[in-house]
């Protein structure tokens, strides 16, 4: 359920998403979205009080973490951690030698494999498991890519169906496509390889969270197994979880 903000990009609440046991996530606990950089005072308010907001995970780049600060309160535990170096090293450079599908593929096989990557949603489970008062929110900077396999990896473990992982990630897109054709209006003369570049930056494809799975199986197994003896999310952490986030109506 995406929230009526302003100034807090393609933020939304994983509560009601139901689960295969016919369970739901609870609402007000689970957020995902764009960076707290600039969101107003009122909002972060609400996310305070309305949703008892305790932590927070950042899984921005170098350069966002230390240019674009978020919101910040004492009483609020702060994550951050880099992601990618390959990400971070050519994000947002036009003018790079791959191809940008080639740049998002390379992308999705290093949140399958890459040590960084890894230890960032090993942290990201810790972090969720720590939170056991109040809503979580993680975020990169447009709550896209990084956000989208946190969330993809946190709903398997819920037991969500892979076909409501897939449209639930694919979600952000009600929101990007927004962006992107406002960005189209506001640029208009745009040439060929600029309007690739920029479409690939806001737009989710389906095919890239199918190159993440597929890495996970040539590398895993399964996405199961990668759950289990990569991230080290056990049935007894699993447990904890469903009970804490689950209920059934």
């Amino acid at each position: 359920m995406f929230l009526n903000f302003k100034t807090v990009r393609n933020i939304r609440d994983l509560g009601g998403i139901s689960n295969k046991e016919g369970k739901f996530i609870k609402y007000k606990l689970l957020l995902r979205g764009g960076d707290l950089a600039s969101i107003s005072q009122d909002e972060f308010n609400i996310l305070l009080n309305e949703y008892n907001l305790k932590t927070v995970i950042d899984f921005r780049s170098k350069n966002s973490y230390y240019t674009k600060k978020d919101a910040y309160n004492k009483n609020i535990n702060y994550y951050h951690y880099f992601v990618l170096d390959f990400l971070d090293n050519y994000l947002y450079k036009i003018d790079m030698e791959l191809s940008f599908d080639e740049f998002f593929y390379t992308v999705y096989r290093g949140f399958a494999k890459e040590e960084k990557a890894i230890n960032a949603y090993k942290g990201f489970f810790k972090n969720i498991l720590d939170t056991n008062n109040g809503a979580t929110y993680f975020h990169c900077t447009s709550g896209k890519d990084r956000t989208g396999i946190a969330a993809i990896l946190l709903l398997k473990v819920l037991d969500v169906d892979e076909d409501l992982i897939y449209k639930e990630t694919l979600k952000t897109n009600e929101y990007t496509q927004k962006e992107f054709n406002i960005f189209l209006k506001n640029h208009k003369n745009l040439s060929t390889k600029e309007y690739d570049f920029y479409k690939h930056f806001y737009i989710l494809e389906k095919e890239y969270i199918d190159i993440y799975f597929d890495e996970i199986n040539k590398n895993y197994g399964s996405i199961d197994n990668f759950i289990v003896n990569i991230l080290g999310i056990n049935e007894e952490i699993k447990t904890i979880l469903k009970n804490r986030y689950l209920t059934n109506y």
